[in-house]
Protein backbone atom coordinates (compact mmCIF):
# COMPACT_ATOMS: atom_id res chain seq x y z
CA UNK A 1 0.00 0.00 0.00
CA UNK A 2 1.68 3.72 -1.10
CA UNK A 3 0.59 6.09 1.57
CA UNK A 4 0.98 9.48 -0.29
CA UNK A 5 -0.70 12.74 0.92
CA UNK A 6 0.60 16.02 -0.77
CA UNK A 7 1.03 19.65 1.54
CA UNK A 8 0.04 22.92 0.58
CA UNK A 9 0.71 26.19 1.49
CA UNK A 10 0.66 29.43 -0.08
CA UNK A 11 2.90 32.58 0.58
CA UNK A 12 2.26 35.90 -1.87
CA UNK A 13 -0.25 33.95 -3.91
CA UNK A 14 3.05 31.82 -4.98
CA UNK A 15 1.48 27.68 -3.56
CA UNK A 16 4.18 25.30 -3.36
CA UNK A 17 3.07 21.59 -3.05
CA UNK A 18 5.12 18.46 -1.93
CA UNK A 19 3.96 15.15 -2.44
CA UNK A 20 6.27 12.55 -0.38
CA UNK A 21 6.89 8.97 -0.84
CA UNK A 22 8.55 6.35 1.37
CA UNK A 23 11.08 4.47 -1.37
CA UNK A 24 10.88 0.92 0.23
CA UNK A 25 13.37 -0.51 -2.28
CA UNK A 26 16.44 1.94 -1.47
CA UNK A 27 16.07 1.93 2.39
CA UNK A 28 17.08 -0.73 4.47
CA UNK A 29 15.10 -0.81 7.54
CA UNK A 30 17.40 -3.52 9.61
CA UNK A 31 19.70 -0.76 9.11
CA UNK A 32 17.96 2.08 10.22
CA UNK A 33 18.19 3.68 7.01
CA UNK A 34 14.80 5.03 5.19
CA UNK A 35 14.72 7.23 2.43
CA UNK A 36 12.15 9.36 1.25
CA UNK A 37 11.42 11.09 -2.19
CA UNK A 38 9.57 14.32 -1.98
CA UNK A 39 8.26 16.19 -5.56
CA UNK A 40 7.69 19.75 -5.14
CA UNK A 41 5.96 22.11 -7.51
CA UNK A 42 6.11 25.63 -7.00
CA UNK A 43 3.63 27.79 -8.79
CA UNK A 44 3.57 31.70 -9.29
CA UNK A 45 0.19 33.10 -9.28
CA UNK A 46 1.95 36.49 -8.10
CA UNK A 47 2.03 39.53 -10.69
CA UNK A 48 4.89 39.22 -10.89
CA UNK A 49 7.92 36.78 -12.55
CA UNK A 50 10.07 35.46 -9.34
CA UNK A 51 13.69 33.80 -9.27
CA UNK A 52 14.33 31.03 -6.38
CA UNK A 53 17.51 32.26 -4.74
CA UNK A 54 17.57 29.18 -2.40
CA UNK A 55 16.19 27.61 0.26
CA UNK A 56 16.85 26.73 4.30
CA UNK A 57 15.14 22.86 5.55
CA UNK A 58 14.76 21.69 8.83
CA UNK A 59 14.39 18.04 9.05
CA UNK A 60 13.32 16.15 12.19
CA UNK A 61 13.80 12.41 12.51
CA UNK A 62 11.12 10.11 14.85
CA UNK A 63 13.98 10.40 17.50
CA UNK A 64 13.28 14.14 17.42
CA UNK A 65 16.88 14.51 16.47
CA UNK A 66 17.18 17.59 14.06
CA UNK A 67 19.23 19.30 11.28
CA UNK A 68 19.03 22.52 8.94
CA UNK A 69 20.48 22.72 5.32
CA UNK A 70 21.03 26.05 3.74
CA UNK A 71 21.52 26.11 -0.27
CA UNK A 72 21.80 28.82 -2.37
CA UNK A 73 20.55 27.39 -5.38
CA UNK A 74 17.05 24.31 -5.57
CA UNK A 75 18.05 21.56 -7.60
CA UNK A 76 21.28 23.27 -8.78
CA UNK A 77 20.07 25.95 -9.91
CA UNK A 78 18.33 29.31 -9.19
CA UNK A 79 15.27 28.81 -11.57
CA UNK A 80 13.35 31.80 -12.82
CA UNK A 81 9.37 31.17 -12.47
CA UNK A 82 7.28 33.32 -15.08
CA UNK A 83 3.77 34.77 -13.61
CA UNK A 84 1.29 31.94 -14.11
CA UNK A 85 3.87 29.32 -14.65
CA UNK A 86 5.42 26.24 -12.24
CA UNK A 87 8.53 24.80 -11.12
CA UNK A 88 8.81 21.50 -10.11
CA UNK A 89 11.62 19.04 -9.22
CA UNK A 90 12.05 15.88 -7.06
CA UNK A 91 14.54 15.53 -3.99
CA UNK A 92 15.63 12.34 -1.61
CA UNK A 93 15.70 12.72 2.64
CA UNK A 94 17.09 9.77 3.89
CA UNK A 95 16.61 9.56 7.80
CA UNK A 96 17.12 7.04 10.47
CA UNK A 97 13.53 6.38 11.53
CA UNK A 98 10.65 5.21 9.50
CA UNK A 99 8.64 8.60 10.62
CA UNK A 100 10.04 12.23 10.51
CA UNK A 101 9.55 15.47 8.97
CA UNK A 102 10.45 18.48 6.76
CA UNK A 103 9.33 22.26 6.94
CA UNK A 104 11.13 25.38 6.03
CA UNK A 105 11.49 28.33 3.43
CA UNK A 106 12.54 29.33 -0.07
CA UNK A 107 14.37 32.64 -0.88
CA UNK A 108 13.00 34.45 -3.51
CA UNK A 109 13.39 37.72 -5.62
CA UNK A 110 10.68 39.65 -7.49
CA UNK A 111 12.64 40.12 -10.77
CA UNK A 112 10.40 43.25 -11.16
CA UNK A 113 10.94 45.56 -8.01
CA UNK A 114 14.38 43.49 -6.75
CA UNK A 115 12.54 42.36 -3.60
CA UNK A 116 13.80 39.50 -1.62
CA UNK A 117 11.05 37.76 0.39
CA UNK A 118 10.73 34.21 1.94
CA UNK A 119 8.41 31.49 0.82
CA UNK A 120 6.62 28.76 3.15
CA UNK A 121 7.43 25.43 2.82
CA UNK A 122 4.48 23.34 4.30
CA UNK A 123 5.12 21.45 7.10
CA UNK A 124 5.44 17.64 5.60
CA UNK A 125 5.44 14.11 7.15
CA UNK A 126 7.39 11.30 6.05
CA UNK A 127 5.94 7.76 6.92
CA UNK A 128 6.17 3.92 5.88
CA UNK A 129 4.11 2.09 4.55
CA UNK A 130 4.47 0.14 8.04
CA UNK A 131 2.89 3.45 9.65
CA UNK A 132 -0.21 1.46 11.64
CA UNK A 133 -3.26 2.80 10.33
CA UNK A 134 -4.52 4.43 13.39
CA UNK A 135 -1.47 7.05 13.06
CA UNK A 136 -2.38 7.80 9.35
CA UNK A 137 -4.73 10.37 10.31
CA UNK A 138 -2.33 12.12 12.50
CA UNK A 139 0.15 13.35 9.28
CA UNK A 140 -2.61 14.23 7.14
CA UNK A 141 -2.32 18.27 6.47
CA UNK A 142 -5.14 19.89 8.22
CA UNK A 143 -5.15 23.13 6.41
CA UNK A 144 -2.81 25.23 4.72
CA UNK A 145 -1.78 28.56 5.31
CA UNK A 146 -2.29 31.95 3.09
CA UNK A 147 -0.50 35.23 3.39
Amino acid sequence: MLIESTYIETTRDIRVEITPTYLEEKSIPLENDYVFQYSIKIINSNKSDIQILGEEITIRDGRLEEFTLECDEVNGEQACIPFNDSYNYTSYCPIQTSTGNLRGHFWARDIQSGEIFQINIPLIFFRTIDTPTEFVELYRPLYSYSM
